[in-house]
């Protein structure tokens, strides 16, 4: 109860994307637009009674596991975050509730062109978020660089986090600027291979720490 207390702001704007749905479910059609190509092209449609109801409650279940993840935490790390860990959880659901309301918006100007570079930009916009959060993050089994070799060793955990930290950031900034830059045809291979490497390359390291740490 006092976690929703705290929160009454985001959960408005929580339900913004609810109150939006309402206003324009009247004028969806039976078939809605639910998938576009990287140049903004509706490649797929979907039922008018299942996509947009998906995309109103996917930000409200995330928000929901975020505020539970701290209470069922069994070495309650996430508690000991405070304000760290609360500014994380509204970073978050912020940014599934504007990419909410923003396929909700697509949806129902489906003859308008999707430009998908905005979608880019506010990807590698969290991306940079979520790395200057990486250092702060306590070890736990529910959000950071959840890796055999971190969990079992709060020190690889740490240092881990430190480098995932900056790499995440300037990844994120990277996507952005190539976002407004490149043309989204070739934007769509270098993307991929940006992820990969921000995912891999800390669970590479958390391995190697770990076995160096061991001797």
């Amino acid at each position: 109860m006092k976690t929703f207390k705290k929160d009454w702001l985001l959960l408005l704007f929580l339900l913004l994307a609810i109150v939006y749905l309402f206003f324009i479910w009247s004028e969806l059609p039976k078939k809605v637009p639910i998938s576009w190509d990287y140049e903004g092209r509706i490649t797929q449609y979907g039922s008018k009674y299942t996509f947009p109801i998906f995309f109103v409650l996917m930000p409200i279940v995330i928000y929901a596991l975020l505020s539970l993840a701290p209470y069922i935490d069994p070495k309650m790390k996430l508690m000991q975050m405070g304000a760290k860990y609360l500014k994380l959880k509204v970073i978050i659901s912020l940014f599934m509730v504007s990419l909410s309301v923003l396929f909700l918006y697509q949806i129902q100007r489906e003859n308008l062109y999707f430009n998908s570079s905005f979608i880019f930009i506010g990807i590698g916009l969290l991306i940079s978020l979520l790395g200057n959060y990486f250092k702060t993050i306590k070890p736990n089994y529910f959000i950071g660089i959840r890796t055999p070799w971190t969990l079992e060793d709060e020190i690889v955990w740490k240092k881990v986090h430190h480098t995932a930290g900056i790499l995440w950031f300037v990844a994120g900034i990277l996507i952005v600027l190539l976002a407004l830059s490149i043309d989204l045809d070739v934007f769509q291979y270098i993307l991929p291979a940006i992820v990969m490497v921000i995912a891999l390359a800390p669970v590479i390291q958390s391995f190697i720490l770990f076995k160096i740490y061991q001797k």
